[in-house]
């Protein structure tokens, strides 16, 4: 009977040692797939917001060029403005 008391202490020790590593880890994980489909949705939102800036450029050139117009020019500058405020309406940073 000694002996069984003799053991139950590191025996007990090493299934809650088990337990709580088990729980760490999978704290850690889910963390981490967190992250990464934050980060995998902000790309998609950037692209998103990319491509919308683009249209709206292009549709700003084309109703407001009057002189030399060719297909496929847009204002930069409208461009880099389209894509900056729509960052900002989705709540992403903005990066150079």
């Amino acid at each position: 009977m000694e002996q069984i008391n003799k053991l139950s202490l590191p025996a007990t020790i090493l299934i809650v040692t088990v337990i709580l590593g088990g729980f760490y880890f999978a704290v850690e994980y889910n963390k981490q797939r967190f992250i990464e489909k934050q980060q995998q949705q902000e790309k998609l939102d950037r692209s998103s917001c990319w491509v919308e800036a683009e249209t709206y450029a292009l549709k700003r050139y084309k109703e407001t060029c009057t002189y030399d117009c060719k297909e496929g020019y847009y204002y930069e500058m409208d461009r880099d403005h389209y894509f900056t405020t729509c960052l900002i309406r989705k709540g992403l940073p903005i990066k150079p």
